[in-house]
């Protein structure tokens, strides 16, 4: 048995890496309940992410250091 992984889109499988076939197989597919990486960046908006951060008035990466330093 061989395991693969893939993005079901629209009714096309499309697999991560090849394997070689000598003909037809059967298959067994699980569907994940989380969401897929390109589902993930589909969703992402650079506008709500900039209305988010509108009233933060910190420099983020000088805020990310010290947040860092303080996990230490």
């Amino acid at each position: 048995m061989v395991q693969l992984k893939g993005v079901y889109n629209h009714g096309d499988i499309i697999f991560e890496e090849k394997i070689a076939s000598s003909g037809p197989q059967k298959v067994i597919v699980t569907f994940l309940d989380e969401p897929s990486d390109d589902e993930q960046l589909s969703s992402y908006s650079f506008s709500r992410s900039r209305n988010s951060l509108k009233n933060v008035s910190a420099i983020f990466s000088a805020a990310v250091i010290e947040e860092r330093r303080n996990e230490l």
